[in-house]
């Protein structure tokens, strides 16, 4: 794809991202939005604050256990990668930055750079299956209705069936045993069960009073919409699908409000992130970081094409 056809995809998402917070500004009304933003619960809104902690460290300890069997990464490194990689997603659309972390694990793993894309693959793939479980699990608990019911369970389906099928046909078949990925499922369940209690308590901060039943039945709903290819980062397309799945619960403007607030969700550990960002991409070595900062270069600048033909390709020929 040329320079320029990539150059217009990137002013219409640009366009998209507008039009949509424009949308969301007039169905709000920002002078309402603001009053909610200044009467904000603050002990809610600590407890949020403090569950960036427990997030970060279960995502570090996750992605060290998925890499085991490839390299033995210390604790405080899987760390250091971890938040790396959520300052990579601040520049990068559609967390595609996640696939830095192939790079990063660099001359640590004495592999191709195909398994090491191919882990990151099946890491997000957890996500998305475990968070599409959560959301059959709520929609069930509260008796959505058929349709909720039916697309949470089509959604949690296809992503568990996803997951299985690109363990099975490559590489990781060899590297990650059946035990191990289903080690790596069960923290996905506890690490979304995290995301979705923040974005709950920030709910509960705005006055919210919704249970965390509706939080596991609906806000799965908007991240996924969120995960969507038309605005960047998912601004403005989550915040629209908040206002409308909490219509019957929540003014506009108190979900326009927890929209913004569900936006730190990102730019928190992206902005911790930055120096250990710097320090990979400026060939930085300490004692725990033997990446190679060209892998990291490498593999920041692939795509979710380029990483599912790495994947295609190995396999292709490991048959």
């Amino acid at each position: 794809m040329s320079k320029w056809s990539r150059r217009q995809r990137w002013a219409m998402k640009v366009a998209a991202t507008v039009a949509l917070l424009a949308t969301v500004a007039l169905w709000a009304d920002v002078s309402s939005v603001l009053g909610v933003l200044k009467h904000l619960d603050i002990g809610w809104l600590a407890l949020a604050a403090a569950l960036f902690v427990p997030q970060t460290l279960v995502s570090a300890l996750r992605w060290r256990y998925l890499c085991s069997e490839q390299v033995k990464l210390t604790a405080r490194e899987a760390l250091r990668q971890t938040l790396a990689v959520s300052a990579s997603n601040l520049v990068v659309p559609g967390k595609l930055g996640d696939v830095a972390k192939a790079g990063m694990l660099g001359r640590l793993a004495d592999r191709p750079l195909t398994n090491r894309v191919a882990l990151v693959v099946i890491e997000r793939g957890n996500d998305v299956a475990a968070l599409a479980a959560l959301w059959l699990s709520g929609a069930v608990a509260l008796r959505s209705g058929v349709t909720g019911v039916l697309a949470a369970a089509f959604v949690a389906a296809i992503m568990a069936g996803a997951v299985i099928a690109i363990w099975r046909r490559t590489p990781l078949a060899v590297i990650a045993s059946a035990g191990r990925m289903a080690g790596t499922g069960v923290v996905s369940l506890l690490l979304w069960g995290l995301h979705l209690a923040q974005i709950q308590t920030m709910i509960l901060a705005a006055g919210v009073d919704a249970s965390w039943l509706v939080a596991m039945a609906r806000v799965p709903a908007a991240i996924f919409a969120g995960l969507l290819p038309i605005s960047l980062w998912g601004v403005g397309t989550r915040d629209a699908t908040l206002i409308a799945l909490y219509a019957d619960t929540a003014a506009a403007s108190t979900m326009a409000a927890v929209g913004l607030l569900t936006a730190s969700r990102y730019l928190v550990p992206g902005l911790v992130g930055v120096p250990f960002l710097v320090g990979y991409l400026s060939g930085d070595k300490s004692p725990d970081d033997k990446c190679a900062t060209a892998d990291a270069l490498v593999a920041s600048s692939v795509d979710l094409r380029r990483a599912a033909s790495l994947v295609s390709t190995s396999t292709s020929g490991s048959r």
